[in-house]
Parts: structure tokens; sequence; C-alpha cells
């Protein structure tokens, strides 16, 4: 169904400020400073997007931010939702970008895990990924990842009690929008907890250092496919400038800030690194520091109009290349897929579903 909101208009958004920001903001009009919590817990507890409706602010100072600042970066949306209840959102933002986000269930406690995009796009062009087939377009704001999260929120019957960054774009590639919008979620609005909070890359050794310096804490996930580096570059380009002695090193700098254990995400494909020499190359990089491997099946991402080379492994390849690695006591698991139906698994997003895309 899509859904038609008010037309945004182009002006600072106001989720793009920190709240010590916006209180001087206040301040230098004259306006106490308490007033930057009640708009900033309108918009975040209360799921307000409209500042005519914050009753708790005088009628003079609303139309004032009415004129000065936008909430949701959104013209319109369409909610498609799976055969399993997982929910793909395809967002218009302003300036015509537009991401898709997921909403998984959690078969646990019945909230949700929300999968965030970071980039209209991508420029690592990875072979098994549809967002890769798009290009890269452009970088979202803060703003424009916070506006994801809330209009999920809203959407979501139940709390969003997780949030992987998964989506379009390598988080790590729009470093200094996707650190902001993780400090004003994490630390000052007190939405989610860090340990809640997933971050996922490819590559980009450096912003792996810079992220653990950073001292935001979320976990860290390594997209890595193949612990060898020539296979590592058939499939994912962006390998050839960053090479695994120097990603791996920063992994475990970043294991060694951070206390938490590294997940690296392995699509298998049948003989090409579902190998005994792939088992032995993961076996000398998973003894570095704690870890565990997510083994993920390949999802089709056909409908963009580009055929995948590679095989992707059945189930019982899978099961067998995961009791391989638990010989060698290394953490591993399977992870469920959720939403392929709709496009929306690992891999498949790519805002050309034509199926059911209206944006």
């Amino acid at each position: 169904m899509l859904i038609t909101l008010k037309k945004y208009t182009p002006m600072q958004n106001i989720l793009n400020f920190h709240k010590a920001e916006l209180e001087n903001w206040f301040i230098e009009r004259n306006f106490t400073k308490y007033r930057a919590s009640q708009v900033l817990d309108a918009i975040y507890k209360q799921n307000i997007f409209d500042f005519q409706e914050m009753t708790t602010i005088p009628i003079e100072l609303r139309n004032i931010l009415q004129n000065e600042f936008s909430i949701l970066e959104i013209d319109s949306y369409e909610h498609i939702i799976s055969e399993d209840s997982t929910s793909k959102i395809l967002c218009k933002l302003s300036n015509n970008k537009a991401v898709e986000c997921v909403l998984i269930p959690n078969d646990k406690d019945g909230n949700f895990t929300l999968c965030l995009s970071t980039q209209e796009g991508c420029k690592l062009n990875c072979k098994f990924c549809a967002t890769g087939k798009l290009g890269f377009i452009s970088n979202l704001t803060s703003s424009e990842i916070i506006t994801q999260y809330l209009l999920t929120k809203k959407l979501s019957k139940s709390k969003v009690s997780n949030i992987v960054l998964m989506g379009m774009g390598d988080p790590l590639d729009n470093f200094e929008n996707v650190l902001k919008a993780l400090n004003i979620l994490i630390n000052e609005q007190k939405q989610i907890g860090k340990n809640r909070i997933t971050l996922s890359t490819a590559g980009f050794s450096q912003n792996i250092i810079n992220l653990a310096d950073s001292k935001i804490g979320v976990k860290l996930a390594f997209s890595l496919h193949s612990a060898i580096q020539i296979k590592r570059e058939l499939i994912i380009p962006s390998a050839n400038k960053w090479k695994l002695p120097e990603l791996i090193k920063a992994l475990e700098y970043y294991y060694i800030s951070t206390k938490k254990p590294i997940t690296f995400e392995y699509i298998l494909f049948a003989g090409f690194n579902n190998l005994d020499e792939d088992i032995l190359a993961l076996k000398k990089i998973t003894s570095r520091f704690p870890c565990k491997i997510n083994l993920i099946q390949y999802h089709n991402i056909e409908f963009t109009g580009h055929k995948s080379e590679l095989i992707p492994a059945n189930l019982n390849e899978i099961l067998e290349f995961q009791a391989k690695l638990k010989k060698y006591s290394i953490n591993v698991f399977i992870r469920k897929s959720a939403g392929e139906d709709i496009n929306a698994a690992c891999g498949q997003l790519a805002l050309n579903n034509k199926k059911s895309s209206k944006i």
C-alpha cells in the first residue's frame, strides 16, 4: 500500500541536531533551553512529527519551528509484508532519494529487528548483492538514517528491540553521518542500547579503527565470504583495495578496544568457498580473536536483471560446511532468512522490485 505524506519542503532538519546544538538554537532566540527537550521528547518518545501537534509548546514557538525546521524527510512510503511477517518499507526521501529498510519479527519476544540503510545504492558492487547493481547514488544524512528508524518504529505494532545497519550501502563508507545518527539514537535519545545495534561492513579498515576509537560501542559484523584473498577479490571487487591482513588487524583492534566479539558473515557458494582450503583459512582467521561465523544462504537477485554465475550452496552443503568448522571448535551458526518472497532478504534491496514498488 502506497502512503503519500505531506510534501517535504527542503529546510534544516531537526533530526540532524545534537541536543546541545538545539538548546543553543533556543537560547540564541531568547527561549529557555528546556524547549529543546520538549521538542525531542515529542518526536522520539511520543512519535509526533508535526510541530503543530506538540501541544506542550506555545503556539508562537510552534509556528517558528514549523517555518525553520522539517522533521521526517519523507514524501511517501510503501509498506510491503512478507508471508513470514517481515516488512519491507520503500521510502521516497527528500531530493528524490529512495531507500529500503526492513522490519524482521523476532521469534522469541515478538519485537522487531530493524535493518537500516545508510546509502542510496553502494560503491562496492559485490557480486551477490542487488544493491551494488544500482551503483553509488548518494550518502544518507544522519537525519535520513534516523527518519527510517522513526517511521518504522511507528509502523511496527511492537517494539524495535534491535537495529542492524545491513541495508543498502556500507555504513563505514558514510562514517560521519552514521556515527552522528548512532550517537543521537544511543546516547542522547536513549532509544536503544549499543549492545542491540550491529554494524556490518565489507572493508574500510581505517574506519573500523575509527569506529573503535569513537567509543560508540556497537557490535561489528564483517562481510567476509572468503578467507582467501584471491577468492574474495572475485566476488567483492573492493577487496583488492582492502587486503585481508590489513582488515583482520583492524578487526582485532576493534575487539581489543571494545571487548565485543566479531561476527563474520559468510554466504556459501558450491565449489567456490566451501572447500577444505576455505575451512583451513577460516580456522586461521578465527583463531586471532573471539568471533563467530554466520553462514548465509544466497538469495536470488535475478529480478534486477543481473544473473550471478555463482552456484548457491544447498542446505545439505551448508550443514556439512558447518559441521567441518565445528570440528575446529569454531562458533558457527546458520542465519535464518527472512522476507525473500518480497525481495527483502540479505543482499536483495535494490529499489526496482517491479512486482511491488510504486515509489
